[in-house]
């Protein structure tokens, strides 16, 4: 649940030493909204890529190592933006990016439960207006 300042608490069990007892940590989850600015990097062709410019949503702040959609390759720690994937192709959808929404699908996302990541230097972080 977000509270007013756009954070979200999550619980995580953590198994603990032997893997035999987990443990509840309560983490707070920073969100905030972003524009993606410049065709993202990735493993889609450029054309699909491209379509994520211009998109604007919530997303979450982390410093974090992932992976290549298709490889699976790993991916430097760097701050990254994380969005759902079911999220991202439900915008677009609704953006009428048919073409992108078509090739994913075709490519087996989205994946329930997993997230695309935007570089730091892609997008833009939007400043709610104080008027």
């Amino acid at each position: 649940m977000k509270t007013p300042d756009n954070r979200t608490n999550r619980v995580s069990l953590v198994p603990g030493i032997g893997g035999e007892d987990y443990y509840e940590i309560l983490t707070t989850v920073n969100y905030v909204r972003i524009r993606i600015v410049k065709t993202p990097r990735g493993e889609a062709p450029r054309h699909i890529r491209q379509e994520w410019v211009g998109l604007e949503f919530e997303a979450q702040a982390e410093n974090l190592s992932t992976h290549g959609v298709l490889t699976e390759d790993p991916l430097p720690m760097a701050k990254r933006y994380l969005i759902l994937e079911t999220e991202a192709l439900d915008l677009l959808e609704k953006a009428g990016k048919s073409q992108a929404l078509k090739w994913w699908r075709d490519n087996d996302f989205p994946e329930e439960g997993s997230y695309f990541a935007f570089e730091a230097d892609e997008v833009i972080e939007l400043v709610p207006s104080t008027s």
